[in-house]
């Protein structure tokens, strides 16, 4: 994923416009939740910065988060 969030677009290391914040770590997360699917394949996860796997979590994904 050229190391770049599929959600916002940011790579890391860059400062991302979405979260006015350097993009210090890329998480891989699930897309079908865990905790529902139990499903940990290459076509149930992508990679995402840590402010978005954080917002899509908390179900916030249409805010900003300063981290």
């Amino acid at each position: 994923d050229g190391y770049q969030c599929q959600l916002c677009g940011c790579k890391l290391g860059e400062v991302c416009n979405l979260h006015y914040a350097p993009v210090s770590q890329l998480d891989v997360a699930h897309i079908v939740p865990w905790t529902v699917s139990h499903d940990s394949t290459l076509a149930n996860v992508r990679l995402l910065c840590h402010p978005c796997n954080k917002r899509e979590a908390h179900g916030t994904l249409g805010q900003p988060v300063f981290t």
